[in-house]
């Protein structure tokens, strides 16, 4: 309450927890006045585009406010989560790039083109390879999109955490030449 101003919490519902999640979203933005929603990367082995997670889409969409995407602590992909810590130091990250993606490719800006995603970590770095997926979309068709504008234009939407880089500049750079300033968000999850 002192730093109301500075602090924004944001709640935390399952997406895919039906009616129960859904009216639990709505008490925590109208009634205990939280500003966003937060979830991770992939939710119950379902990605980011799946239609499960359109009704929650849907009711965040009514209440107007923001979903933070953070890595998931579950590796979408066991092979990392074996030795050397793998999933902490980039299966996670790819987890991130991966949600991006398929919020873009998956239609879900299209679906849904007023949601407002903030994806941690910088989006697991993917302003260093940004060009390839607008390459990829521009050159040739991408099987399955069903994005109905170009890459760039819902990559545009998205913002991005500094969160999760440990000060790491390199990162940050990378994200100023593949991103535009307005979208990299500064803050911490």
């Amino acid at each position: 309450e002192k730093y109301h101003k500075r602090i924004i919490g944001f709640a935390h519902v399952p997406p895919l927890g039906g009616v129960k999640s859904l009216r639990e979203l709505e008490r925590s933005i109208r009634g205990l006045g939280l500003k966003g929603v937060a979830i991770t990367a992939h939710i119950r082995n379902k990605s980011l585009d799946h239609e499960a997670m359109f009704p929650f889409y849907s009711k965040v969409c009514e209440l107007n406010v923001p979903i933070f995407v953070h890595a998931s602590t579950i590796p979408p992909f066991p092979v990392l989560a074996a030795p050397y810590d793998l999933f902490s130091n980039i299966g996670r990250e790819m987890d991130l790039s991966l949600a991006t993606c398929r919020i873009i490719f998956g239609g879900v800006l299209e679906e849904f083109p007023e949601l407002k995603f903030i994806i941690g970590h910088l989006g697991g770095g993917i302003g260093a390879i940004k060009e390839r997926f607008a390459l990829q979309h521009q050159h040739r068709s991408t099987v399955g999109s069903r994005m109905k504008k170009d890459w760039g234009y819902y990559f545009d939407k998205l913002f991005f955490n500094t969160a999760g880089f440990l000060h790491g500049t390199q990162a940050i750079l990378a994200s100023l030449h593949g991103m535009k300033p307005h979208q990299i968000v500064l803050g911490t999850d």
